[in-house]
């Protein structure tokens, strides 16, 4: 992980670990992977084959509640909320194809799907 900038929080490799191993406790999820640079976090989740898009958006809003818990983002509340990172996030299925891509702003209370 590339270093960050004076004043911003990095998600460190325990922290990591323990966002990827919680993420892919969920048995729809066959991988995961996350990455930080600088305020962005990327999330790319591989669901099972045939994995719906409304199934793909809660799978990609639950991860990313998993990384403000775990994180050093701020915890998430009845919705997800702002915090300190800009999201993205990916869920393809198990050939590689594009279930759903949302992002969202560190000042935004939603991903946009």
């Amino acid at each position: 992980m590339p270093p960050q900038a004076i004043g911003q929080k990095a998600i460190n490799p325990g922290q990591l670990l323990l966002i990827k191993s919680a993420i892919e406790l969920n048995a729809e999820v066959r991988e995961s992977s996350i990455s930080q640079v600088g305020r962005q976090v990327s999330l790319l989740l591989v669901a099972d084959q045939g994995t719906s898009p409304s199934r793909a958006r809660q799978l990609g809003y639950s991860s990313v509640r998993i990384v403000k818990r775990i994180g050093p983002d701020d915890n998430p509340g009845r919705t997800i909320g702002r915090g300190q990172f800009d999201n993205l996030i990916g869920v393809d299925d198990a050939s590689n194809r594009q279930i759903v891509m949302g992002a969202k702003n560190r000042l935004a209370v939603s991903i946009s799907w």
